[in-house]
């Protein structure tokens, strides 16, 4: 699908009231600068290297999505820090992964027991498998960054590192 193509169908659905389904949708490197994406389903969409330079992402549903390298600024409009901590973040560098974890931690329902356990293991399933939550942060957790000790950031603090960390990010206008 084309950048045309999904500003298109993002505004015919609001013309209709109803929202953009760009569920799977592949704007790898798409220029959606300025585009008003607000409500579309981009579920696993891959907006990798995507221009989202001012782009309206309200409402959007993020999980899954890809947006590494995606171009984002201070104008980028999104949902709430928890619809962005849902879209895929791949591997994380030590200290974004660290405070991820100990995000997850503080809201796993059995607390640190069983990723204590997961460390240990070295080969255990994730300390969500089998739970009735998800984790808040969709990464790719590495053992070694469990830290007992890190406190966890707040959604807002989390979402600004992971922008920093896996995207494109420009502070202040393009």
């Amino acid at each position: 699908m084309t950048a045309t193509e999904a500003k298109k169908l993002c505004a015919d659905a609001r013309a209709n009231g109803t929202s953009a389904s760009l569920y799977g949708a592949n704007l790898y490197g798409a220029n959606l600068g300025g585009a008003n994406l607000g409500g579309a389903n981009l579920y696993g969409a891959n907006l990798s290297g995507a221009n989202l330079y001012g782009a309206n992402l309200y409402g959007a549903t993020l999980y899954g999505a890809n947006l590494g390298a995606a171009k984002v600024n201070d104008f980028t409009t999104f949902d709430s820090p928890g619809t962005l901590l849902r879209a895929s973040w791949g591997t994380l560098p030590r200290e974004v992964g660290r405070l991820a974890i100990a995000l997850d931690v503080a809201n796993h329902p059995k607390g640190r027991k069983p990723f204590k356990a997961w460390v240990a293991s070295k080969d255990g399933l994730c300390p969500y498998a089998g739970e009735r939550w998800a984790p808040v942060v969709n990464f790719a957790p590495d053992r070694s960054h469990y830290d007992p000790k890190a406190k966890a950031p707040t959604l807002l603090a989390l979402c600004r590192l992971l922008l920093a960390a896996k995207c494109a990010y420009t502070p202040e206008g393009v």
